[in-house]
């Protein structure tokens, strides 16, 4: 057989990359199945008391707020949406869709610590990495082991996630997963986390006791001084439409991230009020 000439290779490595990341993840979200087998609360469970020094620590215990609208007049709190639009736009929610063929111009593979790798490197946008390294970093100075599981995701691995819950869930579906299109992941500014013995203890990945270990916490109370924030809290099931995922997490900036911590409301509110209407 001939020998691939010297252009053939890059496309050969690219193809190899894309079928190896494909397989993983679809072992990824075959492991994740028997997360919602187990009720999932409607509130956070009770905190876990854990002391670090030198960082916030913000109540999870969050009261629902009602769905905003908008109004004629822009509220001035939204001054943050109009400085950081780039960030928020397009909107990604169960009622706005992105294209199947919409992909970031600025997606890259972060390099991480091995500590914080999961099998094939996640890609996101450029702009998220720095902010993700330095929280990644200050975790590991406690003797954390956060892994950054799943990064930017394509419309048709979004589709292969969703159409695995389908099939299992018919009812619920909607609840557990994003539809193609519908996914915060295809804007490759959301982050699923992990930790190494999840597996081990939970036979899975995603499991919603990550809140309870010492890595899932420490992301909670920490993640918004990097700018990220929870994008499905289990206070918010009736306003964003999916069930509690403590391990999403989306980069906003850190302006944005603090003030959603101050003003307790989760990103799907604060987009219903200052988003102009389509």
């Amino acid at each position: 057989m001939a020998k691939p000439s010297g252009w053939q290779w890059p496309a050969i490595r690219y193809s190899l990359y894309a079928i190896i990341s494909m397989a993983v993840w679809a072992c990824a979200i075959e492991a994740a199945s028997p997360t919602v087998t187990a009720p999932l609360p409607t509130a956070p469970p009770p905190q876990v008391q854990i002391t670090f020094a030198g960082t916030p620590t913000p109540d999870p215990a969050l009261a629902p707020i009602p769905k905003t609208t908008l109004t004629a007049t822009p509220d001035p709190a939204c001054a943050l949406y109009i400085a950081d639009s780039h960030l928020l736009t397009p909107i990604v929610d169960r009622d706005s869709a992105l294209t199947a063929d919409y992909e970031p111009l600025d997606l890259e593979t972060p390099s991480l610590a091995y500590r914080n790798s999961y099998i094939v490197p996640i890609r996101i946008r450029a702009e998220v990495i720095q902010p993700l390294k330095d929280m990644l970093g200050e975790a590991n100075e406690f003797g954390l082991q956060i892994m950054a599981v799943s990064g930017y995701r394509s419309y048709e691995e979004q589709a292969v996630a969703y159409e695995k819950w389908k099939r299992l869930y018919p009812d619920r579906a909607d609840t557990i997963s994003a539809a193609p299109g519908h996914s915060e992941h295809q804007l490759g500014a959301a982050i699923d986390f992990s930790a190494p013995f999840m597996e081990e203890q939970y036979g899975q990945l995603f499991h919603t006791d990550f809140f309870k270990i010492d890595e899932g916490r420490w992301l909670y109370d920490n993640s918004p001084r990097f700018g990220f924030t929870l994008s499905y809290p289990a206070w918010a099931e009736q306003t964003t439409g999916y069930q509690w995922e403590p391990w999403h997490f989306r980069y906003v900036g850190v302006e944005l991230a603090q003030e959603l911590v101050s003003r307790k409301i989760t990103l799907a509110e604060y987009l219903a009020q200052c988003a102009p209407a389509p």
